[in-house]
């Protein structure tokens, strides 16, 4: 039946991030770091966030060791604006 990937479409990530010259990337929603850890081999700087206590906590396990990744703790939306802030020179 073929493989199912409940992450981002990495092909249309890696055609917007060489369209727009994207270095960083940011996902709501860590669940286990997959996809963040799959990012980080692409992207300078990668932001996950994650609301659930239990699912951060092995998103942090998963994570530990790759070190251009930031694991943040609590809602996308208390996030995002601070996110932008600190990388607005490599956004956009």
């Amino acid at each position: 039946m073929g493989e199912v990937n409940f992450g981002a479409p990495e092909n249309e990530i890696k055609f917007l991030k060489k369209l727009l010259k994207l270095d960083v990337f940011v996902e709501g929603g860590a669940y286990t770091g997959g996809t963040a850890k799959k990012m980080s081999r692409s992207f300078k700087k990668v932001y996950t966030i994650e609301k659930s206590d239990v699912m951060y906590g092995v998103a942090k396990e998963n994570l530990k060791g790759t070190n251009n990744i930031t694991l943040l703790k609590g809602d996308t939306r208390e996030h995002l604006a601070s996110i932008i802030k600190t990388n607005n020179n490599m956004l956009f």
